[in-house]
Order: C-alpha cells, then sequence, then structure tokens
C-alpha cells in the first residue's frame, strides 16, 4: 500500500564497487545521514525477476544508509555477481526523503551497467513532484482509512529489521 522503490543495480566492473560505496557515504554524509559498511562472508539475498525468484547466497559487500527516522534503510548490497537488488519505504518519510533516493539512485548510474527502477511513487518516470505529492496523499488517506474502519489493526509499524509495514494486523 506504501510507496516504495524498488531497484536493481548491476555495476559497470568490480572496481566500480569502492567508488559507488564512496559517492553513497559522500551523498549521506552531506544530508547527516547515518550510513554502514556492508560486509558478509555468507549471506542470502532476495533475488526475483518478472519470471522467477531466486536466491543470492554468497559473499557480499557494499553499505547501507538511513535517510530518515521514518523512511526503510536504503541498501546496495551486492554480491560477487555485481548486483544489489533491494527497496526503500519512502511513504512515511515524505516527499523530500523520496526525492533524495531518486537522486541518489540518478548519481550512481556512472558506476553502474544496468540500473532498473519500479517507483510506486511514479516520480522516477514521470520526474514530476506533483505527482508523487498526489501518490502520497492518496497512499496515506487508504491507510487513514483501513485505520478507521478496523480497531484490530495498527500501522504504520516499524520491524526489528527497521523496515516499515503500512498496516499490521
Amino acid at each position: 500500500m506504501g510507496i516504495t522503490v524498488h531497484y536493481t543495480l548491476r555495476l559497470e566492473n568490480e572496481s566500480s564497487l569502492p567508488q559507488l560505496v564512496a559517492h553513497v557515504r559522500r551523498f549521506a554524509a552531506a544530508r547527516d545521514w547515518p550510513a554502514r559498511d556492508i560486509s558478509e562472508q555468507d549471506t542470502k539475498l532476495d533475488r526475483s525477476t518478472d519470471s522467477e525468484d531466486a536466491d543470492y547466497v554468497g559473499p557480499s559487500s557494499g553499505i547501507e544508509v538511513f535517510p530518515d527516522e521514518r523512511c526503510d534503510p536504503l541498501r546496495f548490497e551486492f554480491g560477487i555477481d555485481h548486483v544489489a537488488q533491494s527497496f526503500v519505504k519512502t511513504q512515511f518519510a515524505g516527499l523530500d526523503a523520496h526525492l533524495a533516493v531518486v537522486s541518489l539512485l540518478d548519481e550512481l548510474t556512472p558506476y553502474l551497467s544496468d540500473l532498473a527502477v519500479e517507483d510506486e511513487g511514479e516520480f522516477w518516470e514521470t520526474r514530476d513532484t506533483s505527482v508523487l505529492a498526489r501518490n502520497l496523499a492518496v497512499c496515506n488517506q487508504m491507510i487513514r482509512d483501513a485505520l478507521d474502519e478496523s480497531p484490530a489493526v495498527s500501522g504504520p509499524v516499524r520491524l526489528p529489521s527497521g523496515r516499515w509495514v503500512d498496516i499490521l494486523t
């Protein structure tokens, strides 16, 4: 229900990873976003395509930043296949956080051979802030309506993972 940006990044080459991480770190520092390095020896990453779901299992590295306390963590965690795939819910952080996430994705293109983005707020596709603002407002109203209709639900709720859920039953 909430506004989420889904993304898949493929590095241009192996040497692009340290450059991308440094760029993300600078971007985050300029906005006072906390950041942490990712370095795992054995991890499982969810991967999906239009036709199938598949998992990556193996080492990973990258960076995670935290755009806003009411936004999902923004993860760039690459496997040895040079692919990172994730999503970031910006719904509760608002318009500025969403715009900053899209701006960062735009800035990362020099390090990538491929970037696929699906923006539920439709800003990535339209570059129209009024479209994004309307989608945020509609989604917020849907959440308020759902909460008003049923006392058995709550939301939004932050999970221990740092991810946000619109409505919890």
